[in-house]
């Protein structure tokens, strides 16, 4: 403390303190019992400075002190780890020996405390807090005035203290001492939690429990005394709301005295400046400026909390929607939702229903790897209720009732009640164990987008989490071993993790935890859910998975975008098939013979027959109906039965059902044979079709693979409307009339493909599909030949949305599923065809 014992002081009577000078330093012992009170005050202040002394280098100590790993490892509780309670620490009889000066502190002004002599202490340190269960941190202290050492029994030999900026010092050369060292605590800046000590200290109850010897020495003088008996009080700098203050009495020469002596109002440092004694503590490593006397984690335990429970029920809720015991891909759960919405439109809703479900997991139970081999897993026991809605188009087919139209189409809500439930994140240090409460709020992930169905239907770590709820909940916040226990009250979050819209790794909302309410997160400028959230990581999390794309921009997920390319696809194979269909009519299309004779030109077919020349034909169809009822299949009551257009090598039949109503013309070019046919192409594209107007009341078409009755794959059906387009067939080679080429194939190129105002209706399996389609251009080529293959390109308005060209950069191919052998098988057996159709270009 730096106080001298004595302090020379003038006065008019100068020459009498000289004279009293001059006898003291004769009759030393009798002349000090003569400053009694003055001396019992400097033995005091030194006194307690020894006494810190010996609880520095007790703390210190590694060889059986406090510092000790055997020592550190054997504290005792009361309480239970994970409550509230006291860690108590023991050292017996250690000996503190120290045969040269050395200095066992030092202060951020660089002065040094230096001890030399020996010490045999028997301690204890208590802590009271928050009792963790790891054995590296025990304990955590409640408040500032939270850690105590007890100095049960100290006997020197020899033990002397000195400061390198103070002459003042005492040696204890024998006797005990006992006392109470009460160490202010400060927050640590990256712990959050009162871990640094401080000077500021109350000691209290400081006892020479024996007579001792002590040696006292000041600039001024230097004499022996025997202290026989003390109980002193000091405080070090601030504590408790008091600022360096000495009492207590100390019995010397025989006489009990009071310190500090009457007059005196030095306090325990007479030099004692309060803003230089905070500087000499500031430098210490993590100490959070400014120092405040709270030692309250309840704050940052309601943020821990917070950032858990949103994890929880994140896991919980990715775990739950996919569950097929009792949860929301339960056979019993999926077969009875509720569906709202009109089938074949957007804009619907199924909802599917979960009553209480229990899940129980005994162990810790690994229930998920992310792309980083990150592994999530639970454990305990959880019993909720909940529903899942899925919005988007509804379909008609109970297996698939609802596609998604957005990224992010589904959410999840659950009411449960947890039990010991927490989930450990092999990435996170920190967990939360639920012990009981109800957790309930509601998820909306969003997805990514399905490449092998044109779907956002694969879920990804962003997600919007909505009045997430914890409630009468008893948890346990676990972070690397330490284990903090709270009750929340009530808890409400809104949260966002990754990225949803405009808002990034968001948290906000409020905690009410050990019955105080706090705003979470605690830095409400930032307001983050996980601090150490890192944008390209977060994605690699789960950018891993096959056939699947993150959708940059929001209109990739919408499903009009697979309807436009469906229905392009299905518009040129309706048109093709009405080609064939009414190529093939021998009622009133191409096929008639009649309608084929008519069109032959007698005087220019003989001139061109006389000359071996090319000749050109053309027949009109005009409103010739496919299915010659002359009745619209949606009258009241009237019911039109496919019609097989076509059998294909493979089995396959090709149907038309409803009404198409056609006008158009075909063209033929070749030499004029006095058979059938008439005339003989020399070429594969000789011939062409140009409609200048289809008409459609209902009209599909579509295949029947051999043995089953329902249609293969998707169709369309036109509830009305107008086409237009044309048609070039590639012909195949006659076998028994080698260089004509008159044998149909289905091989075909397809221009100007236009549909006006049309009404239209996918079918898929299942799954129904209305729109409107105002209009296309469409172009196409159906097989391989002369450097085309299975094409597509051109655009198409549908429900008035101008859908892009091409429909998908990295497919624009008219059949997906396309494949050369078995294109060419549906068509290789027909009669009288020589092979199938080249692949090779020709010039």
């Amino acid at each position: 403390t730096g106080t001298p014992i004595m302090t020379p002081r003038l006065s008019p009577q100068k020459s009498i303190v000289i004279a009293f000078t001059l006898l003291c330093m004769t009759l030393q012992a009798g002349c000090l019992s003569w400053f009694s009170d003055k001396v019992a005050t400097g033995v005091a202040r030194l006194t307690v400075r020894n006494l810190a002394a010996i609880t520095t280098a007790i703390s210190n100590d590694t060889t059986c002190g406090f510092s000790n790993e055997q020592v550190d490892a054997s504290y005792v509780y009361e309480g239970d780890a994970g409550g509230s309670g006291t860690a108590t620490w023991r050292v017996e009889n250690c000996l503190l020996e120290f045969n040269e000066w050395t200095d066992i502190s030092t202060d951020c002004e660089g002065t040094a405390t230096r001890v030399k002599g020996a010490v045999v202490v028997t301690a204890e340190k208590v802590v009271t807090g928050h009792l963790t269960g790891n054995p590296e941190k025990p304990a955590i202290p409640s408040t500032s005035e939270s850690v105590t050492i007890k100095i049960l029994s100290a006997t020197p030999r020899n033990f002397t203290v000195k400061k390198s900026n103070n002459k003042n010092w005492l040696k204890m050369k024998n006797g005990a001492i006992t006392g109470n060292v009460h160490i202010k605590m400060v927050m640590d800046e990256t712990n959050g939690v009162c871990s640094i000590p401080t000077p500021n200290v109350k000691i209290s109850d400081v006892v020479y429990t024996e007579k001792t010897d002590v040696h006292v020495s000041t600039p001024s003088n230097e004499f022996d005394v025997v202290v026989e008996d003390s109980n002193i009080t000091a405080i070090n700098g601030v504590y408790g709301g008091k600022a360096n203050q000495l009492s207590g009495t100390v019995k010397i020469f025989g006489k009990t005295e009071t310190v500090p002596m009457s007059g005196d109002t030095d306090g325990l440092d007479p030099d004692y400046s309060a803003n230089e004694f905070k500087g000499l503590y500031a430098c210490l490593e993590d100490i959070k400026l400014p120092e405040s006397d709270s030692c309250d984690i309840t704050a940052p335990l309601g943020e821990g909390a917070a950032r858990l429970t949103v994890r929880n029920f994140g896991t919980l809720a990715k775990y739950v929607s996919d569950e097929d015991q009792c949860g929301f891909e339960s056979p019993a759960v999926k077969a009875s939702p509720t569906i709202y919405g009109a089938v074949g439109h957007p804009g619907g809703e199924v909802v599917y229903t979960v009553e209480r479900c229990r899940l129980t997991f005994p162990q810790l139970t690994t229930i998920s790897t992310d792309c980083l081999g990150k592994t999530v897993s639970v454990q305990g026991t959880v019993t909720f209720s909940g529903t899942k809605t899925v919005r988007g188009y509804i379909t008609g087919d109970p297996e698939n009732p609802v596609v998604p139209n957005t990224s992010l189409p589904g959410t999840l809500t659950l009411d449960a009640k947890v039990r010991n439930f927490h989930v450990v994140d092999s990435s996170s240090p920190k967990s939360l164990i639920m012990k009981t409460g109800t957790l309930k709020g509601s998820l909306t992930p969003k997805m990514m987008l399905d490449t092998t169905t044109g779907v956002c239907s694969e879920p990804t770590a962003n997600a919007v989490f909505e009045n997430v709820r914890l409630l009468n909940s008893e948890v346990r916040l676990e972070s690397e071993g330490t284990l903090l226990g709270m009750t929340i009250k009530n808890m409400r979050l809104e949260a966002v993790n990754g990225v949803v819209g405009e808002r990034e790794n968001h948290l906000s909302g409020t905690v009410n935890v050990n019955n105080t309410d706090i705003v979470v997160p605690l830095d409400t400028e930032n307001q983050l859910l996980d601090p150490d959230y890192h944008p390209i990581q977060f994605i690699d999390t789960y950018d891993c998975l096959p056939d699947t794309l993150i959708p940059k921009k929001e209109e990739e997920c919408s499903f009009r975008k697979v309807l436009a390319q469906g229905a392009a696809r299905l518009l040129v194979k309706n048109f093709g098939i009405v080609t064939k269909a009414i190529d093939l009519d021998t009622t009133c299309g191409f096929g008639n013979t009649m309608q084929l004779l008519g069109g032959l030109m007698d005087t220019e077919l003989l001139a061109a027959y006389s000359a071996n020349a090319p000749y050109t034909a053309d027949w009109l169809v005009g409103q010739c109906q496919l299915n010659h009822s002359g009745v619209s299949p949606r009258a009241p009551g009237h019911t039109l039965a496919p019609v097989t257009v076509e059998t294909d090598c493979e089995g396959t039949r090709i149907k038309i059902k409803g009404q198409a109503t056609v006008t158009g013309r075909k063209e033929v070019t070749g030499k004029v044979a006095l058979s059938y046919p008439p005339l003989l192409p020399q070429n594969r594209d000789s011939a062409n079709f140009q409609f200048t107007e289809i008409l459609f009341d209902d009209f599909a078409a579509y295949e029947v693979r051999a043995g089953e009755t329902e249609a293969a794959g998707a169709y369309l059906i036109l509830h009305n409307g107008v086409m237009t387009g044309n048609t070039y067939p590639v012909t195949g080679e006659a076998s028994d009339t080698p260089g004509a080429f008159f044998i149909k194939t289905p091989v075909s190129r397809f221009e100007n493909v236009v549909i006006r105002d049309a009404d239209a209706t996918l079918k898929l399996g299942a799954m129904t599909f209305h729109f409107r389609l105002d209009e296309s251009n469409l172009d196409a080529f159906n097989g391989s030949y002369n450097g085309n293959e299975n094409w597509l390109y051109g655009g198409l308005t549908l429900d008035g949305h101008v859908m892009p060209h091409p429909f998908d950069a990295d497919d624009q191919s008219l059949d997906p599923e396309y494949d050369q052998a078995a294109f060419d098988a549906t068509y290789s057996c027909k009669e009288n065809l020589k092979e199938t159709v080249p692949q090779a270009f020709i010039d």
